[in-house]
Formats: structure tokens, sequence, C-alpha cells
């Protein structure tokens, strides 16, 4: 706070001519103005500025200075929740806890120089080979390939090929399956709605078959029956059929000869025999039109 200056003219008595025209009483007013005007304004404006001033002033300790910083509670308060050394800080050189080094230039990367330090060194192009099944390398578009061709939850199915296998997990392969398909269902080696008497040519040669199943019919009274062969290839067999015939519901049977051999079913004989197995007639009334075949 700045204290008020002292304006008045304190040069009074100086200002008065050598040899003033007045009464000692009339000088000595004007010999006391000055002293008067220096009163006034110290008992008037010094002195009451000076209280307001000391009344605000704060007394110096012993070892300790002045400043316009107050020291409030609320920083007393923050002050005290600091720990000792809170703000003390040193990053650890160890190990794992470098930063990364200063310098460097425009291609060149980081490279190991010992435990836990790196330097900046040049990014040297290095040949990656195609990885194998013993040693680690880069995948080949033809592994790429093959990747994407698996969908996504694939997984690895051992394809079983042997049909003595009691496994619950692998799987049939399609050979297999075929087999056992034609093991169960068949393979049909000859059709024929109308049926044939003479010659028959197989689709498949008789020889890889285990069974054969022939199914024929009569001529005239249609009767159908079949026939099994083990191990038919280069076997003769004779297919039969009996029934009645006449008003007199005669018992006869129709008979024919025949031999497979490899794709091929040839007659050898045939005929048509009485009860008493007489041959009273030389015809041929079987026809065959079906075949089937079980493999080994």
């Amino acid at each position: 706070m700045a204290l008020t200056k002292l304006t008045e003219n304190l040069n009074t008595h100086q200002s008065l001519p050598d040899q003033p025209s007045l009464t000692s009483e009339e000088l000595k007013i004007k010999w006391d103005e000055a002293p008067n005007k220096i009163k006034e304004y110290i008992n008037q404006i010094l002195i009451q500025e000076l209280d307001g001033i000391l009344e605000n002033k704060v007394d110096k300790a012993v070892g300790k200075i002045l400043s316009t910083n107050d020291f409030t509670d609320a920083f007393k308060t923050k002050l005290d929740n600091i720990e000792e050394n809170a703000n003390k800080y040193t990053h650890p050189s160890t190990a794992g806890n470098k930063h990364i080094p200063k310098g460097g230039s425009n291609g060149q990367i980081l490279r190991w120089s010992a435990d836990g330090t790196a330097v900046w060194g040049q990014d040297n192009n290095t040949t990656y080979n195609a990885v194998t099944t013993t040693a680690n390398g880069l995948m080949t578009k033809e592994d790429k390939i093959k990747l994407n061709g698996i969908a996504t939850g694939s997984t690895k199915n051992t394809v079983e090929n042997n049909l003595d296998s009691l496994s619950t997990t692998n799987a049939l392969s399609a050979i297999q399956g075929k087999y056992l398909n034609e093991k169960i269902i068949g393979t049909q080696l000859y059709a024929n709605a109308s049926g044939s008497n003479g010659t028959i040519t197989l689709n498949e040669s008789s020889a890889n078959f285990a069974v054969i199943e022939i199914m024929f019919k009569d001529k005239d009274y249609n009767p159908y029956a079949s026939m099994r062969i083990r191990n038919p290839n280069g076997k003769n067999v004779l297919l039969s059929m009996p029934h009645t015939f006449g008003k007199e519901q005669t018992v006869i049977t129709a008979t024919k000869e025949i031999t497979i051999k490899n794709k091929t079913i040839s007659v050898v004989n045939y005929g048509v025999h009485n009860a008493w197995n007489n041959s009273i007639l030389n015809t041929n009334r079987i026809y065959i039109y079906s075949i089937w075949g079980w493999k080994r």
C-alpha cells in the first residue's frame, strides 16, 4: 500500500520580503504555518494510513521468511497425504526396462546386442526356406491352397480299409463301402424281363463272386424259382421247375443244364420229365430273367 504524499507548500515564511510589513503576531502566525501543515498531515493522514498498514502486518519469526504465497489448510492437508519421497522416481536400467535408444535412421531396425539391450542396425535381407516336416520355414502357395480347402472346424478322419475292424470312430473307405454294399445288396449281373433260354453274357466274370443267384421261370406257366450257387465259376448247374400238366394234373419237371464260365452261361441240355423221370419232351422251357452276385 502506498502512503499519501505531503503536497502542501511549506515555504510560507521564506516567501516573505526581507522587511515584511507584518505585526509580530502576524509574523508568528506566518512562521507557524508550515509546521502546522506538517503536524496536520502527520496526525490526520499519515498516522491513520500507518495504523491501517500495521493492523495487517505479519511479524517475522526467527529462521523464517515472509512471502506472498499463502499456505492454506487445504495445502497442508494435501502435503500430509503425500508419502515420503513420493515424487522421487528413478527408471530401472536392468534388462527389459530400457527405453528405445536414441539415434537410428530410415531403414534401420533394432538389433540385439546384449541381454536387455538393443542397438540400431541395418535391416539386412533374410532368405527363408519353405517349411518342411523337420524344419520351420515359410508356408508355400500349395500349402495355402490346401489350407483354404479345409473347412473351419474340420477334424482328421482315419479311413478304415479293413472290414474286420471294430473301430467306432474311423471312417470306412469308399472302396470298402462299395465292397460292403455289394456284399449286402449284391451286384446285378444280368437282367431281361422276358427271360432268355439261350447263351447269356454276364456284366462281370463269375470268377469275381463267391455266390451267384440265378432267377428263372417256366415259359408258359410262369412260376418263378431261383437257385444260389457257391463258387460258381466253372460249374455245371441243373435248373429244374416241377408243376402239374394237363387235365390229369400230371406232375412234370422242366430242366435245364447250364455251364458257368467267366462271363458266359451256356446251355448244355434241357427237357421235360414226368414224375418217373422219363423224358417226355425235348423242349427248352426254362427262361433265365435275372442273375445277381455277391463278391468274396
